[in-house]
């Protein structure tokens, strides 16, 4: 991480699991709200695995998340869009 830490932006982006092993002190913390793997049976659905609550408690400035559009759950995806959108 040393090494490469002139290359980062301004800000990092972490999942939540990934927390323990990043101290953000010098950038701003943003918190990705979505995951999936490609061992899933639709590795293209993003799943919830954070919420605004928790990236606020960690002190994030930020939050994103990820919609695959044109895939089979998009609809599902969007959903959870809506609900982050509204800070649920």
């Amino acid at each position: 991480m040393k090494q490469i830490w002139p290359a980062f932006p301004k800000g990092k982006s972490y999942f939540r699991s990934a927390r323990r092993l990043l101290s953000h002190r010098g950038c701003e913390l943003i918190v990705h709200l979505a995951a999936s793997t490609t061992l899933a049976p639709d590795p293209t659905r993003k799943e919830l695995v954070s919420s605004v609550e928790h990236a606020i408690r960690l002190g994030a400035t930020a939050i994103s998340t990820h919609v695959n559009l044109a895939a089979k759950n998009e609809a599902h995806m969007l959903k959870d869009l809506g609900w982050i959108a509204r800070g649920m």
